[in-house]
């Protein structure tokens, strides 16, 4: 007697035994007409042709496919179309999100989809609605798509190069943001909408009334009032001459602004001294001649300097009039000032 060879058929079924069925075990026809059993093996969902009706993406689509798996490792991979998220859900830290060209997922107002592993997106627009979208910490990956404005990224997330970061005018960027290349991670201190760049980070300060600088003595400037200090540079109470360098920045920029009284004799200096340093590279030296009429006025910046967290800087006065001359006017508009701006 000759052995009949049976060709068998694939159908969801067997996928749904590939990858996500809760049944450990399934039985399959040899080519004789006889069963055997086998395990299921794999660790890849076609979550619509599991799931749902091979043709339309559902919520109930997803909801099935997390309860089937049980816990266990496991790929969803989701073809192209809308995937309406119409209640909270949670895709569990043990899925990774792969998503075909096409696919979207589109979170109701007031819906939350929290995303806890990672996700693969083949196309630069992947979710859309009005809800939110949560992207957890660490294990997210997302490879060339766009974070749309008012999703959540947690700290340790990772955006490939040529990702787009959209922040709406509600959302908050904190934290550090790691760059591949760069030493040392960029600060973020921003609410609202950053304008396609990195906030600005620095200080300006100045005093809210005239100091007197004796002549012949090199005087330290001392700043009460801040315009701006993004980044706790300045103390207007402790040690306010100094604009010190904080935690993770390596270059900055400095300017500065003096104004002298009325007088026509003698020369009017600016200084600027790192950590006390009245020589080399941490002394930035200004003189100019008095003016026979009017004040007389300073300003400068330098060029980019190299620096450690703890550095500070000072603004000094020197002139040599004969007699203490004052500072020529104060408050914010008075043109002195002294600002630190961060490179880096």
């Amino acid at each position: 007697m000759s052995s009949t060879d049976i060709k068998g058929k694939i159908g969801k079924e067997d996928l749904q035994l590939w990858g996500g069925g809760s049944a450990k075990t399934f039985q399959r026809r040899t080519s004789d007409g006889s069963l055997i059993t086998l395990h299921k093996t794999g660790l890849s969902v076609d979550v619509l042709q599991i799931y749902g009706d091979g043709s339309t993406p559902a919520h109930v689509n997803l909801v099935d496919a997390i309860a089937a798996i049980e816990g266990a490792e496991c790929c969803f991979e989701l073809a192209p179309g809308t995937w309406p998220i119409t209640s909270n859900l949670t895709i569990p830290s043990t899925v990774t999100v792969y998503m075909r060209r096409g696919a979207v997922f589109s979170v109701s107002a007031g819906v939350t989809l929290t995303i806890s592993g990672p996700v693969f997106a083949e196309d630069t627009v992947w979710y859309s609605g009005s809800g939110t979208i949560s992207v957890a910490a660490s294990v997210s990956q997302i490879t060339g798509a766009a974070i749309k404005a008012g999703t959540t990224l947690e700290c340790g997330t990772t955006l490939i190069v040529g990702t787009t970061l959209a922040v709406g005018t509600d959302a908050t960027v904190g934290g550090t943001l790691g760059v591949t290349g760069q030493t040392t991670a960029v600060n973020l201190s921003a609410s609202g909408t950053l304008g396609g760049k990195l906030a600005y980070r620095g200080a300006q300060v100045y005093h809210s009334v005239v100091q007197s600088i004796p002549t012949a003595t090199t005087t330290k400037l001392t700043f009460d009032t801040e315009a701006y200090d993004t980044s706790s540079i300045h103390d207007p109470s402790t040690n306010n001459t100094r604009l010190t360098v904080p935690a993770g920045v390596t270059r900055v920029r400095l300017h500065a602004s003096i104004g002298y009284a009325v007088n026509a004799v003698g020369y009017r200096h600016l200084f600027l001294y790192k950590n006390l340093a009245d020589v080399g590279p941490g002394r930035i030296y200004l003189i100019v001649p008095a003016l026979a009429a009017g004040s007389t006025f300073i300003n400068s910046s330098t060029a980019i300097l190299t620096v450690v967290a703890g550095d500070y800087f000072e603004m000094c006065a020197y002139q040599d009039s004969g007699s203490s001359l004052n500072t020529a006017a104060s408050g914010v508009d008075s043109g002195i000032w002294f600002e630190m701006e961060i490179i880096e």
